[in-house]
């Protein structure tokens, strides 16, 4: 899969894991949506 998300630089930090998983929940929608921002 393409690197698609402009905020991931290659290193993934703690918080910004939280972070997409706090997405994730409010969106009702998967991490690997968030991560890849495929659909």
């Amino acid at each position: 899969m393409p690197h698609r998300k402009n905020t991931r630089t290659g290193k993934a930090l703690p918080h910004d894991e939280e972070e997409k998983k706090k997405i994730a929940k409010v969106l009702k929608v998967s991490v690997d949506t968030i991560e890849w921002g495929e659909n």
